[in-house]
């Protein structure tokens, strides 16, 4: 019954992110797929005019192709571990810009 509480509270945490890279296949590959599919997402919701009818410029520029780029080239840059690193800043990034 205690491991039912804890696996309860953890897909809790888990279901309040938008985007999180449990699950995700370990490959690197895999994993720069999965955090540029989500910067798309974050781009789209950018690109969509809020009730003012004002498209988010600031956002963005984080999202866009230019971006995705350079986060392609700063996680190719070093090792695994850094490939992960950079990745889960990136989704991080892309969570907070979903909940605001």
């Amino acid at each position: 019954m205690k491991n039912l509480k804890a696996f309860s509270l953890f897909s809790y945490i888990n279901s309040m992110k938008r985007f999180t890279l449990v699950g995700v296949d370990g490959n690197a590959f895999e994993v720069m797929a999965y955090v540029k599919k989500a910067m798309v997402a974050a781009e789209k919701d950018c690109k969509l005019p809020d009730y003012d009818g004002q498209v988010d410029e600031i956002h963005l520029q984080d999202f866009n192709q230019k971006a995705r780029d350079a986060y392609i080239k700063e996680a190719t840059s070093s090792d695994y571990n850094h490939l992960l690193v950079i990745s889960m800043e990136m989704i991080n990034k892309v969570n907070e810009y979903f909940e605001v």
